[in-house]
């Protein structure tokens, strides 16, 4: 069944990408594309996040998703502390 409104919901992982492209001060993708770090300090990140979370703790909330969605920390290599999904790529 279509839905009538004229503007769909975004899915999570549309909402996600958003907010990588909409804030490149304070997330940014790895040389390949293939995963994300947090460039800024946790208020910058829960500023930014308000905008797109309604939960009292914005940050809390991201990380969650992330986590519920399949993605890994890295914990090794170049890109320790950056988060990777094989799904998820930035082009």
């Amino acid at each position: 069944m279509a839905s009538s409104s004229s503007t769909a919901r975004k899915s999570i992982a549309e909402m996600l990408f958003d907010i990588l492209q909409d804030n490149p001060d304070v997330f940014g993708w790895n040389a390949l594309g293939t995963a994300f770090t947090i460039k800024a300090n946790n208020a910058e990140v829960t500023a930014v996040l308000k905008n797109y979370y309604t939960a009292k703790n914005p940050y809390a909330a991201f990380h969650r998703q992330l986590s519920a969605l399949g993605f890994q920390k890295m914990k090794y290599g170049p890109d320790c502390g950056a988060y990777a999904h094989e799904d998820f790529l930035r082009d």
